[in-house]
């Protein structure tokens, strides 16, 4: 009995499915466990005996690298958002330093300033308002421009 039990266990391991190689008349090559079509030669594919694998553990590794390269996705989308979101602060820096000294030359440059009261009359701005929109627009460029 113990014979026939050990016969038994060695034709198993051999009746697991077998895999054929064989090209088709387009030339395309194909791996399967039919026999292909007659008349067309097949070369037969000797796979590892067994191949013992924790699907539990492969299962939980696999969903790892996955958790894994979304949090890289993530970190790096956040990264590129981020590095816009500074390129766009320092563009806007620029522009407002650009501003801040044109303010400056166009105060200083002229000797009239013009400016409109609450009513909306326009009144010719005093020394001292000159004074200190040229002031203003200094603190400006040293806040934008440094």
């Amino acid at each position: 009995m113990m014979f026939s039990l050990v016969c038994l266990l060695g034709l198993s391991s051999q009746s697991h499915a077998r895999l054929y190689k064989w090209i088709d008349a387009d030339g395309n090559t194909h791996y399967t466990q039919q026999p292909p079509p007659d008349g067309i030669a097949a070369e037969d594919i000797k796979l590892p005996a067994s191949v013992n694998i924790d699907t539990e553990q492969a299962t939980k590794s696999f969903e790892e690298q996955q958790k894994k390269a979304q949090e890289r996705s993530e970190t790096a989308e956040k990264e590129e958002k981020e590095r816009i979101r500074q390129e766009e602060h320092a563009d806007l820096i620029k522009e407002n330093c650009k501003k801040a000294k044109a303010k400056l030359e166009n105060v200083q440059s002229s000797g009239r300033i013009r400016a409109v009261d609450e009513e909306g009359n326009v009144i010719r701005a005093t020394e001292e308002e000159r004074q200190r929109r040229i002031k203003d627009a200094q603190e400006k460029i040293k806040k934008w421009c440094n």
